[in-house]
């Protein structure tokens, strides 16, 4: 007599590629059902990235006040803020050598580091990074 260790009964396991397809088609399915400008919004959401970083809390507020009088998002303007400083330093206008900007850094995985009264020194136009 032959004994059946699955007692009639299937396996479920999914392998996990098939059950990610699955997921990522359900999804899909979602987003089809949504109003046009909410699908929109979702595609555009999903080609963006969240970055976080460290400054000190009078930047972030700087960056809130901002968004508020622009009526924007502190994210839209932290983004701009940071695409204009990548081109302008791209372009030869911001240089980060300053001997009083950068200091070195005890960690092994950078040579210098930026202290909070340096970035703070920058914002109140005390310190440039401008060329």
């Amino acid at each position: 007599m032959s004994h059946n260790h699955n007692d009639g009964r299937r396996r479920d396991a999914i392998d996990p590629a098939v059950a990610d397809l699955l997921g990522s088609t359900q999804r899909q399915q979602e987003i089809r059902r949504k109003p046009k400008a909410e699908q929109a919004k979702i595609r555009a959401d999903a080609t963006r990235v969240r970055a976080i970083f460290d400054v000190p809390e009078q930047v972030k507020d700087a960056i809130s006040h901002i968004a508020e009088q622009e009526g924007l998002s502190a994210s839209a303007v932290a983004a701009l803020f940071l695409a204009d400083g990548i081109c302008r330093y791209q372009g030869g206008r911001v240089f980060l050598g300053h001997d009083d900007l950068k200091e070195l850094s005890s960690s092994p995985k950078y040579d210098y580091t930026v202290s909070d009264e340096a970035i703070l020194a920058v914002l109140r136009g005390e310190q440039s990074v401008g060329v």
